[in-house]
This record gives C-alpha cells, sequence and structure tokens, in this order.
C-alpha cells in the first residue's frame, strides 16, 4: 500500500510538470503594488485636522529604498468653515530635514490648493526614482475659519516589477 501511495505521490508530481507553464502564457504576470498610508507627526494617526489660521500639518511615511517609483495621494475632507490650504510633498535622506521635491521627479507641479469649492478635494502625483528614504506632505493653511481633514495615501513599486 505506502509503495502504492508514493508512486501515485510520484506520478502526479511529474505529470503536473508537464503543463508547467514556464513561457507566461497562461500566467499574466502583473506588477506588484503596495498601498499605505503616511502618519501624522502630531499624533501618528491617518488623519490629521487644520484649524484655522496658521496651522501647518505633516504626515511621513519611511520608504525603503528598493521602491523606485511611487505615487502619492493627498485628500483634503471640508469638516465647516471655508478650507484654504496649500500642500506639497518634501523627501529626506536622514528623517530629520525635508526639502521640497522639484518638477525633475515629478509629473506635475508640487502644490496642492485647497479652497472652498467642494467637500473632498485632492491630487495625485507620480514620483520616479526620488532618492530619498522618506517622504512627508506638509499643508498649511491659509484661511481663517476652518477644519479640514487630510490624509496622505502612497502606492509603492519596485523597480522591476
Amino acid at each position: 500500500m505506502k509503495k502504492l501511495l508514493f508512486f501515485f505521490t510520484v506520478g502526479l508530481v511529474l505529470f503536473g510538470t508537464c503543463f508547467n507553464d514556464s513561457s507566461g502564457a497562461l500566467a499574466q504576470k502583473n506588477p506588484v503594488y503596495k498601498s499605505v498610508y503616511a502618519l501624522s507627526d502630531a499624533n501618528a494617526t491617518v488623519w490629521d485636522t487644520l484649524l484655522n489660521a496658521s496651522n501647518t500639518k505633516t504626515q511621513t511615511l519611511q520608504v525603503p529604498p528598493i521602491y523606485k517609483k511611487v505615487t502619492v495621494q493627498i485628500n483634503g475632507l471640508k469638516i465647516d468653515g471655508t478650507p484654504a490650504a496649500t500642500c506639497k510633498i518634501q523627501r529626506s535622506t536622514d528623517g530629520v530635514y525635508f526639502y521640497d521635491i522639484d518638477s525633475t521627479y515629478m509629473k506635475k507641479k508640487n502644490l496642492l490648493t485647497i479652497a472652498n469649492v467642494s467637500t473632498v478635494q485632492g491630487a495625485i502625483w507620480e514620483l520616479d526614482n526620488y532618492q530619498a528614504t522618506h517622504l512627508r506632505t506638509t499643508c498649511t493653511t491659509t484661511g481663517s475659519s476652518q477644519r479640514t481633514r487630510i490624509q496622505t495615501v502612497i502606492l509603492v513599486k519596485k523597480d522591476g516589477d
């Protein structure tokens, strides 16, 4: 009985390798993306609230160097008042000092202007080979009476995927 089970198992393994699709014709290769949230520097949550005038909130994510392509999305949600703010993306190699990302690494201007035009506003930026270990979004209010929630979602992709 043990011999029969052994030969049956070996037969299945050999039979299975006959139909192995090493050409990739049956399996479609899709790039693997990973979506993560940047965390608030103030309270370690994924949402921050901009309040009134002269208020700045930052959300930071440490991105391992294996990720060469990154998509950053900032969402702004009006709670009440008259939202008015500007948001931008910054990068750092040490996680302490952050600098604005210039258009060399972006496909569009590095600025989101939140205005009192709708309840939800946002922008998406694609970064290629941005040369940093930390990404951060910074939003600063320009209006005097508001409560606006800010969230940063970052989609990362390994080079070659």
